[in-house]
Order: C-alpha cells, then sequence, then structure tokens
C-alpha cells in the first residue's frame, strides 16, 4: 500500500499530459496580439506615442515568426474583422489602420473574447 500510495504521489506531481482531439489551424502556428489602443495610449514617451510603441513591437514580434503561420488582431473595438487569422502581411496593414478608440476593455474581457474565438474556431 505504501508503494502504491507513492507512486501515486509521483505520478501526480509528474502532471501526465494525455493529448486528445486537436484540431490543427492551416499554418503552424495560431498568435493573438492585443493592442490596448485607448485614449491612455496617446501618451507619450522618448519614442512617440504609446500607441505608436505597441504597433512596433507587435510588428517586431510578427516578424520573428513565419510567413505560414497566423495571426489574430485584438483590439478594445472588438472588431469582427479581428474575429479571424490572417496572414502576416494582413496583420501588419490591420495594425497600421488601428487608431484610438473610446472603448475601454479589461485585460478579462479581452482573455475571454480570444478564449470565445478558439472554441468557436476548434468546433468547425
Amino acid at each position: 500500500m505504501r508503494i502504491l500510495a507513492i507512486s501515486c504521489l509521483v505520478f501526480a506531481f509528474a502532471q501526465p499530459f494525455i493529448p486528445g482531439k486537436v484540431k490543427t489551424i492551416q499554418g503552424e502556428k495560431a498568435i493573438s496580439i492585443y493592442i490596448d489602443n485607448s485614449f491612455s495610449m496617446e501618451s507619450t514617451n522618448k519614442k512617440g506615442t504609446l500607441l505608436e510603441n505597441a504597433k512596433t513591437l507587435a510588428t517586431e514580434i510578427v516578424n520573428t515568426f513565419n510567413a505560414s503561420d497566423k495571426f489574430q488582431l485584438l483590439t478594445n473595438d472588438f472588431e469582427g474583422k479581428h474575429q479571424r487569422f490572417i496572414s502576416k502581411e494582413e496583420f501588419v496593414e490591420q495594425l497600421n489602420d488601428v487608431k484610438i478608440s473610446s472603448a475601454t476593455k479589461s485585460i478579462s474581457d479581452v482573455i475571454k473574447r480570444q478564449q470565445d474565438f478558439y472554441k468557436t474556431l476548434l468546433q468547425k
């Protein structure tokens, strides 16, 4: 019984992973990037506005991935056009169109939106 109990403890701490059915998305990876485009992002620093800094960093992040990877852009506007995966080039185009908005969302709202998107995607 002791050996069984110790084996169960070891097994529990090992955190085994049992893969389930996984639907793949065309491309190698699926990446979601959130850009806060609220009024607070109009503030400036040495490099310009915070929104422009965020766009620059998002572009740098996207450029580290392969051309076959898919991207999702999320902003506080929760626009319908952001509810799909797009190519790297389309992502950069949409990113350049992001403007300051009066809409504000909490980070939990953004995470829920992203999780709902993945759920609907995996159900297809």
